[in-house]
């Protein structure tokens, strides 16, 4: 993984950033991580969030955001190595919910909001594709 530092208005940041795939990548920033895929001028989360960055205004970005049910989806196609919460949990951005094993390597996949588990809609040692939602959070 290669990794760097970063400062922005003084405030330091340990950036780490691994390919996974053509145009996805793992991004640690300081403790937290997110598997991200990028083209054209999107970058989307593993959940349902994206950013858009455009061109013309290569210093703003556009969040889009689902409100009520959010689903946290694979970026990446592999296997369901184990599941470390349960329906009716409740999880902070930044929990890990599942462990998801691709490319021979463990991938943490965290949720990137608050809420409670609503339903989870994979099994450990389930063969998931890059989309497939994998938990529902309210």
């Amino acid at each position: 993984m290669k990794g760097f530092k970063i400062a922005i208005d003084d405030e330091e940041f340990d950036v780490f950033v691994e390919k996974l795939d053509d145009n996805v990548y793992k991004v640690q920033i300081n403790d937290k991580t997110a598997v991200v895929s990028i083209r054209d001028d999107i970058i989307e989360f593993k959940d349902s969030e994206a950013i858009v960055v455009r061109e013309e205004k290569a210093r703003s970005v556009e969040v889009k955001k689902d409100v009520g049910r959010r689903e946290i989806k694979s970026m990446l196609p592999g296997t369901v190595m184990k599941i470390l919460v349960k329906e009716g949990d409740k999880v902070n951005a930044g929990n890990t919910v599942l462990i998801l094993e691709a490319m021979k390597m463990e991938n943490e996949i965290t949720s990137p909001f608050d809420g409670i588990v609503k339903e989870i809609r994979v099994k450990s040692g389930d063969r998931v594709d890059t989309g497939d939602v994998l938990v529902v959070i309210e």
